[in-house]
């Protein structure tokens, strides 16, 4: 599909809002659903896994945090409170000052699900590369047609990492 097909998909939307949802390791949960979705034999769709994540990791995590807490301490500093800057400290990005509505949530619980989800990511990250140890490159267009063996796509004839001693290992490089 092109890519002004797939932002015209509702459900492609919808799926990315989830898993850049940093709030309550919300999007941690998504990726953790999606690994266990995916076929965790195929080489190639773990290394797209942790690809995926690690490109939403920094821009949702690094760059649109970075800039949220940036736009919120300017706007603490220089329009809220001009006058008492250390208010900020208080006040600031960080503080968790909820709504009145959102009373119920104890401040505590927010740090330890921001915790939990952040060591999810970790967790999963590090799942995801052990298990591309066990993978198999399946498919692709170089053997199409051929006869494969076993019950795994593999073929008999291709070295998939040529050992140190073989000639084929400079190719390889």
């Amino acid at each position: 599909r092109t890519t002004w097909r797939t932002l015209q998909e509702p459900f492609w939307w919808a799926i990315n809002i989830l898993r850049g949802c940093p709030f309550f390791g919300i999007g941690s949960l998504s990726f953790a659903a999606i690994l266990c979705l995916i076929d965790r034999e195929d080489h190639y769709q773990l290394i797209h896994f942790i690809m995926v994540f690690k490109r939403f990791q920094f821009f949702i995590t690094g760059l649109a945090g970075l800039c949220y807490v940036c736009a919120s301490y300017s706007y603490c500093i220089v329009i809220e409170t001009p006058d008492q800057t250390a208010e900020c400290g208080k006040n600031g990005p960080g503080s968790y000052n909820l709504p009145p509505f959102l009373d119920f949530i104890n401040p505590n619980l927010i740090t330890l699900s921001v915790l939990g989800g952040f060591l999810l990511q970790i967790v999963l990250v590090w799942v995801a590369l052990y298990l591309v140890r066990f993978s198999l490159p399946k498919g692709g267009n170089i053997r199409f047609g051929e006869k494969l063996i076993g019950d795994k796509v593999c073929w008999n004839d291709v070295e998939l990492i040529p050992k140190k001693g073989s000639e084929n290992w400079l190719n390889f490089l």
